[in-house]
């Protein structure tokens, strides 16, 4: 996300292993977000089939099947989703209870699951689903606008839609097919199987087959000027732009190639089968979200921030998305990387001096927060000094360790933990391992201490 104004070994033996019953076992075990996700079992793939029969009110009808594998005996377990009407569930083709209670579905299928099987749960369901509300951290998930539908939110977006495991430590691949009125476009995550034209509606089938954590599922359904391009290694990019934005907003997304280029020098392979970008024009809402493999912005903030805000978006892929946290209080994994990719592309772009001065206002911006960037509570998520002190943070290890041995450290951090999670202690032991240095105060001063002088950084 850019600031704005605003993851069974069984061992043959003597093993008892304990049933769940899920009422009693609610969250995956986030400390930020108690209440997040649910243990038990892990998703393997979601297909996900939404008929979109009102863009004006957002109503739709819309089956989804999860594929599981429980990770203890199940005779209940929880997807995190809102309140819909649901006109049939089943587990394995069999009839099951269920019942809501919190933004919890709760299932109980007519026999205990046993781990390690393979589970395939169907719901069927309609309505019209609205926005995830959290007083702390604000509105997301499925939003109707003035022009049209999209989904976006973080830390919790994809259950206001679908029912989920809703935490990035449980990753799955994607199945979206969305069938929307002529005459508008409808754009998600991955890669474009098929386009079908039905007469008055149109579907649209999307692929997703590398792991997503939930919260980077998006649609969008609205009309939109397609602007297709094609990346390094003929990577397929489309970017969905409103068709009355001005010039300059396709001019934001024009270097995108050159960027994912440019990246993966320093970061290691471009991790997806496609890139892009969808802007919406919601003057309601300025926001840009690092949805996988296709981040969704507002209008507004790409015509105040420009292709800098795309470059930070783009370097989520490798960070955040490809790499994701482990749970949320490692935030600064996700937002410091990806702001010191902006000030990296300034440097590219601009030079040295430009590069600094991109810095001396990040040190600002931590000198006026007292936020911890490696201790955030869930009030201070999207403080600024998680995106710049955490920045800052990188840019004192670059001067510690060098250049050479600093963009070494990032290629293997993105390549050890490529399409999985870290916590922070997992990003400092790859900066041990790399640099062969103790770097223990180097971060504690950075991340959890008093504020370094911006000498120590030659700002």
């Amino acid at each position: 996300m850019t600031l704005t104004v605003r993851w069974v070994v069984l061992l043959f033996a003597m093993v008892i292993v304990p049933s769940v019953s899920a009422q009693s076992v609610v969250g995956i075990g986030d400390p930020l977000l108690p209440s997040a996700g649910n243990p038990g079992y892990d998703v393997l793939h979601y297909t996900i089939d939404l008929n979109i029969l009102s863009v004006e009110t957002g109503e739709m009808t819309a089956v989804t099947e999860i594929e599981l594998m429980p990770t203890t005996v199940l005779r209940r377990f929880n997807l995190d989703f809102s309140s819909l009407d649901i006109s049939a569930l089943s587990v394995n083709g069999a009839p099951a209870d269920f019942a809501f209670a919190r933004g919890e579905l709760t299932i109980t299928p007519a026999s205990p699951l046993a781990v390690g099987e393979t589970v395939a749960v169907r719901i069927e369901y309609q309505g019209t689903p609205r926005q995830s509300v959290n007083p702390i951290i604000g509105v997301g998930g499925y939003t109707v606008y003035d022009d049209g539908i999209y989904v976006a939110g973080q830390p919790n977006s994809a259950a206001s839609f679908i029912p989920v495991n809703d935490h990035p430590r449980d990753k799955a691949t994607y199945d979206i097919t969305l069938t929307v009125p002529e005459p508008y476009l409808a754009v998600s995550n991955g890669v474009l199987e098929s386009e079908t034209d039905n007469g008055d509606t149109t579907t649209y089938a999307y692929v997703m087959n590398d792991p997503m954590a939930s919260y980077l599922i998006t649609l969008a359904v609205g009309e939109f000027d397609v602007y297709p391009q094609t990346g390094p290694g003929d990577l397929p990019m489309r970017t969905y732009i409103p068709p009355d934005a001005d010039a300059s907003v396709a001019g934001a997304f024009k270097r995108q190639g050159e960027m994912i280029e440019y990246f993966e020098t320093l970061f290691g392979p471009y991790p997806f089968e496609s890139s892009g970008g969808i802007v919406v024009d919601n003057p309601r809402m300025g926001f840009a979200l690092e949805t996988q493999a296709m981040p969704i912005y507002s209008l507004g903030i790409v015509e105040s921030a420009g292709e800098l805000v795309v470059a930070h978006e783009l370097a989520h892929q490798w960070y955040g998305n490809s790499v994701s946290v482990e749970s949320w209080d490692d935030i600064w994994l996700n937002e410091g990387f990806a702001s010191y990719a902006e000030a990296l592309w300034v440097e590219y772009v601009d030079g040295g001096a430009a590069f600094r001065g991109y810095l001396r206002d990040f040190y600002m911006t931590a000198r006026r927060s007292r936020v911890l960037p490696g201790a955030p509570s869930l009030r201070t998520l999207f403080d600024g000094a998680i995106y710049h002190r955490g920045a800052l943070t990188l840019h004192a290890l670059r001067l510690r360790v060098g250049d050479e041995v600093f963009f070494d450290i990032l290629r293997t951090y993105s390549d050890e933990f490529r399409y999985g999670n870290a916590a922070t202690d997992d990003f400092i032991g790859v900066a041990e391992t790399v640099s062969g240095e103790d770097l223990t105060a180097l971060f504690d001063a950075w991340l959890f201490g008093e504020l370094p002088s911006p000498a120590s950084l030659g700002l």
